[in-house]
């Protein structure tokens, strides 16, 4: 009886998480298209496909953690979507704070720092193709393979929010129409070569 009181207790926790989780995510998509609008960036091929890519995972992660709360696909892809849309907001809101008339405005070394989440939300996102539909490895193999691939993306968002601060630090902030710092898209050959095997492992979640 215990058992499954502490059960139902987890269950209704778990849905109230993903469905503020869910609601985050949407204010955000809001958010996202002002900052588009401000920074004139609001078209129809880039808003509209963004916006139902944000809706359409935020959707899905929702149901699956609402119904299956240990399922990790479901929160995975909360995560992911919630990285990814933090991370596009932050980059406009930084374009917008380091436009000449709009300097001034609060936290944008803030935002240039946090524009790169959308590193680790696209290293999440491969996972939820490993471990779909249950949320389990089908062998104690992979859990190497998650482990080596866990510190190849860890290597690769060291390098970028590493270029990321000192850029901000030496108040010589560059940036593109997407809010990247401009010298963190050009990584030196090392980090051209640890992405070369975390291609491959992508490509062999697919395959598995």
């Amino acid at each position: 009886m215990a058992r499954e009181i502490t059960g139902r207790r987890f269950r209704l926790s778990s849905s109230a998480v993903a469905a503020v989780l869910g609601a985050l995510v949407v204010v955000l998509a809001a958010v996202y298209v002002l900052l588009a609008g401000l920074v004139h960036q609001l078209t129809i091929l880039n808003v509209g496909p963004t916006v139902a890519t944000i809706l359409i995972y935020a959707a899905v992660g929702v149901v699956v953690a609402r119904h299956q709360p240990g399922n990790p696909v479901g929160w995975i892809l909360l995560i992911f979507i919630l990285l990814l849309t933090v991370g596009v907001d932050a980059g406009y809101y930084a374009v917008l704070a380091y436009t000449p008339g709009h300097h001034g405005l609060p936290l944008a070394a803030v935002a240039v720092v946090l524009e790169p989440l959308w590193v680790p939300a696209v290293a999440l996102f491969p996972l939820v193709i490993l471990l779909f539909p249950d949320g389990r490895l089908t062998s104690p193999r992979w859990r190497w393979v998650v482990r080596a691939y866990a510190g190849l993306c860890a290597c690769v968002m060291t390098l970028i929010f590493a270029e990321t601060i000192a850029a901000v630090a030496g108040h010589d902030v560059r940036l593109d129409a997407f809010g990247d710092v401009e010298s963190a898209n050009h990584p030196p050959g090392w980090a051209a070569a640890v992405l070369a095997p975390i291609v491959v492992i992508w490509l062999s979640f697919v395959a598995h």
